[in-house]
């Protein structure tokens, strides 16, 4: 077994770790948060509750699933549940891979999960999901199943319209339920769900949008909760009383697939008694945003406007999620009885060792989670991950425990890292982690932070300042690394430097030349050089002064930034259109619905949206368009502010990468570049870039990755 660095903190106490010793660790204040909570036949050792939610994995990736549960467990949460399980072949959707269990030959396959939580003391859940109308099946052809014959209120999670429910498909239904349950109990597992949330089958017999019965299963509201009420007696009957039964409970919906708070209060009145515990979830899948609750537009604890009202409901225990991070308002809602469980899906993905380190006190070491909810957007292409935790996702394929690092063959090497950004930052604290003793980390800036440090001074972007404000405690904690800011050094600089590795972090600012999305070429007049034409860099940067009032900002990336730079420019005073080649303006930030609402406060604030439109030509008067419906067309303006692509800043690099002898006579022995100096990426692979090299720089090539199984 290979030897670990496992610092000599109490939160990373191995493998000595029990729930008895970190009750004992935690401060009297903090005592409310590791009490022991009675959750049916069982007891969770404390009120730290990692709730359900999608990885992305399906079975035959149940080492990835189980292992990224399983270090949830260690990291110290009471109860650790699964994420979606599939048990009927009407019941998933190809957009979400999930867990299934549809038959008695997958219960070993799941029962992975439920050992590798129960391993380090957590009770384990598994939650129980049917999509019912919104499923799409497409893989077994076979339509899916609702109350009614409805299409979907979230039409980007399904296009399918299926069939209505016979009286027959409802018990057959029900008795599937029952089933997966009592699977459920053989796999090992303490908790079982019923997930009436987020659009699933129970609370489509709840909503009027998807009811339009008029059997015994339609009309009041009485008959439309009949169909929850009997899955939750079938499985009663199904488990006895070795499991406890939890449900997940959209308690307001805020759209049309579902309830208002007032009847939702109503429905668990009706059906508290077959329940041990309410998981309360907000919103649906029409109205994303509610549930994930990105940082940009919603504050922590948020939800609890709404999940606090459960407890009018029920006695029974109450678990809410709200992106919590900050301890006292973990205490203030467990003393105050507004919950009884701090849920946590992101928080616990940032770092799932928080319940440890509050349990020590080292509130430092947290990775508070930025609500960026870049592991919601991954999940759906069949990955995780995650802002702040480069480990997600590969605490199997590479063995990854987000605390624990092996010592380096080559730890007396010196390092030197250029650029202190996301990717940089963090190579320094795993290389002082993996033993290097000695690292100093160059910034051309006076801070650390690189391109996040600007973006996130941008309007309502704060929170994603916690992914360099984390690292920045630990650069300053981690006594082998050395921070030199404002120093911007040359080639013949870093090879004077003495540093036997050389790791450079240099960035992709965004292209000072405008370029075509189609063939690359230079768009005339598109030159950030001219005194009318900008880059983000420029201005929130470098100063440069904006000439004139009116501002076009030309996107090609369609994702945050444009969104974000253009409500800049209106807080500035500016009257500002954000035009783009792409039909949908900031597409790709449309999965937890930030882009809709900022495009919206653009609008509401006076800007203009004007998609697609191709920018062919740059004056000084504006600029010059073709319009694939209307041809060419113009926009009169006094600056343009273009994000047409980011470009690698790697002169540096490949100038040294050229210099091959000169490396060798100044004893620069390897030399590499990762983030976005590699290739323009989002923060979280930036991130991944830096962790990755640090934990393989002793690797045969650490160039190239070490190969990692699927599965």
């Amino acid at each position: 077994m290979e030897e670990l660095i496992v610092e000599s903190h109490p939160w990373n106490m191995e493998p000595s770790f029990s729930h008895d010793a970190l009750r004992a660790a935690a401060a009297p204040r903090l005592a409310p948060l590791f009490e022991p909570l009675a959750i049916g036949p069982h007891i969770a050792p404390n009120r730290f509750y990692s709730v359900p939610y999608s990885s992305g994995w399906g079975n035959h990736e149940v080492r990835l699933e189980a292992a990224h549960r399983g270090i949830r467990a260690m990291g110290g949460w009471g109860v650790v549940c699964t994420g979606e399980v599939i048990f009927s072949r009407e019941a998933g959707t190809h957009i979400l891979p999930s867990t299934e269990l549809y038959d008695d030959g997958d219960v070993p396959t799941v029962a992975t999960i439920a050992d590798a939580i129960h391993e380090h003391g957590a009770l384990a859940g598994i939650e129980l999901v049917h999509y019912g109308a919104l499923a799409n099946p497409a893989s077994w052809r076979i339509p899916p199943i609702g109350p009614s014959q409805m299409q979907s209120d979230a039409v980007f999670f399904s296009n399918a319209i299926g069939q209505t429910m016979t009286r027959e498909d409802i018990r057959r239904s029900q008795d599937e339920w029952a089933r997966a349950a009592m699977r459920a109990r053989s796999a090992g597992f303490d908790i079982v769900y019923v997930h009436c949330a987020h659009s699933a089958q129970p609370i489509q017999f709840l909503a009027p949008y998807y009811n339009r019965r008029t059997d015994e299963y339609g009309g009041t509201l009485a008959n439309r909760a009949r169909f929850l009420i009997e899955i939750l007696e079938h499985i009663r009957v199904a488990v006895g009383d070795q499991m406890a039964v939890a449900c997940r409970y959209a308690i307001e919906s805020l759209g049309p697939g579902g309830l208002g708070i007032d009847e939702a209060l109503a429905v668990m009145g009706m059906t508290d008694h077959l329940v041990d515990l309410w998981d309360i979830a907000i919103g649906g899948l029409a109205n994303a945003d509610r549930d994930l609750t990105p940082s940009r537009l919603y504050g922590e604890g948020a939800s609890l406007e709404w999940s606090r009202r459960a407890k009018e409901a029920t006695s029974k225990p109450v678990v809410g999620s709200s992106r919590f991070t900050d301890v006292d308002l973990m205490l203030r809602v467990v003393e105050s009885g507004e919950l009884d469980c701090i849920g946590a899906a992101r928080p616990g993905i940032a770092d799932p060792f928080m319940p440890r380190k509050i349990a020590a006190g080292e509130f430092g070491r947290i990775r508070e989670c930025i609500g960026s909810n870049r592991c919601a957007f991954s999940q759906m292409q069949g990955i995780m991950s995650c802002s702040q935790n480069a480990t997600v996702g590969e605490e199997y394929r590479r063995g990854w425990n987000p605390e624990q690092f092996t010592p380096a063959s080559n730890a007396g090497e010196p390092v030197l890292i250029i650029g202190a950004g996301p990717a940089g930052m963090e190579c320094a604290t795993v290389l002082a982690r993996r033993g290097f003793e000695q690292i100093h980390l160059v910034e051309a800036e006076r801070r650390m932070g690189g391109h996040m440090g600007w973006f996130s001074s941008l309007p309502g972007f704060n929170p994603w300042g916690r992914l360099i404000e984390h690292r920045e405690w630990l650069v300053n904690h981690l006594r082998s690394i050395q921070f030199v800011p404002g120093k911007r050094l040359d080639a013949d600089q870093v090879l004077d430097y003495g540093a036997s590795i050389v790791i450079v972090a240099t960035g992709a600012p965004w292209s000072t030349m405008g370029e075509s999305i189609f063939d690359n070429s230079l768009i005339p007049g598109a030159d950030a050089s001219m005194p009318n034409v900008l880059t983000p860099e420029q201005t929130l940067l470098a100063g440069k002064q904006i000439p004139g009032r009116r501002v076009l900002v030309y996107d090609c990336e369609a994702d945050l930034t444009a969104l974000a730079v253009t409500q800049h420019l209106q807080a500035q005073g500016h009257d500002v259109e954000l035009a783009s080649p792409h039909a949908d303006i900031g597409f790709r930030a449309h999965q937890d619905g930030v882009s809709f609402a900022l495009r919206a406060e653009i609008l509401a604030a006076g800007g203009k949206l004007r998609p697609g439109l191709v920018l062919t030509a740059v004056d000084t008067a504006g600029a010059q368009f073709v319009d694939a419906s209307l041809g060419e067309t113009r926009i009169d303006c006094d600056a343009v502010m273009l994000l047409t692509r980011r470009r690698s800043d790697d002169a540096l690099y490949l100038e040294l990468l050229d210099r091959e002898a000169d490396r060798r006579s100044a004893a620069v022995t390897a030399l590499y570049r990762i983030g976005d100096c590699l290739a323009p990426q989002n923060h979280s692979e930036a991130v991944f870039s830096g962790h990755r090299l640090a934990r393989e720089i002793d690797s045969t090539d650490p160039a190239v990755p070490l190969p990692a199984p699927r599965a």
